[in-house]
């Protein structure tokens, strides 16, 4: 059995994300953009590591590729969760104030990654942000090794992530920080701001 087979299963997973889960999101909360909106997208929602921050005040909805981890979500918080491949595109119809995208595409190709970055007109709203939190490759020590251990294998370095998503958003704020236990850092983070240019959606 492989890594990849043991995280898919959702407890498992959470077991694992549980002492960084909340650290990894301190840019979104320090931004305040969750005092700001009312309607929330978690894109690769996963079995709702989000959902006990974000459903607190917001409509909330949460996509991802896994069923089980849609199912354990489903069972546990408040909210819709989906099923889908956002690989193909999300789909139009409603729009949210805050679309999120945590530790999601490092797990894309570029192909990929850009038909759902192409996709975000459609979602966000007028005044709506888009919030990256994404995996940095790094070029040394712990976290260099842990980058390529990950389930993922599209860690980008900064000026990677930036090209990555140019052609379709444009980028307000960009920076990176360091996630890991006490002093050491483990991984290294990028977040990443992002807006639609109206007029440019597909």
């Amino acid at each position: 059995m492989s890594l990849t087979d043991v995280l898919d299963h959702p407890l498992v997973y959470r077991t694992w994300q549980a002492p960084f889960a909340r650290k990894k999101l301190d840019p979104v909360i320090k931004s305040g953009v969750l005092d700001r909106v009312s309607s929330v997208l978690d894109v690769g929602c996963g079995p709702g590591t989000n959902a006990p921050l974000l459903t607190r005040k917001n409509e909330y909805v949460g996509v991802d590729l896994n069923p089980k981890y849609i199912e354990y979500a489903r069972s546990r918080y408040r909210g819709e969760f989906i099923v889908a491949d956002v690989t193909e595109g999300l789909p139009g119809g409603r729009t949210f104030d805050l679309v999120l995208m945590n530790s999601l595409m490092h797990h894309l190709d570029d192909e990929g990654a850009g038909n759902l970055l192409a996709s975000l007109g459609r979602v966000v709203a007028p005044e709506g942000e888009i919030h990256v939190l994404d995996l940095v490759r790094a070029d040394s020590g712990v976290p260099r090794f842990m980058a390529n251990a990950d389930r993922g294998k599209y860690a980008r370095t900064p000026d990677e992530w930036t090209a990555l998503v140019s052609p379709w958003l444009s980028v307000r704020s960009s920076g990176t920080y360091p996630l890991g236990l006490g002093p050491v850092e483990i991984w290294r983070m990028i977040h990443m701001v992002l807006a639609v240019e109206r007029g440019a959606e597909t």
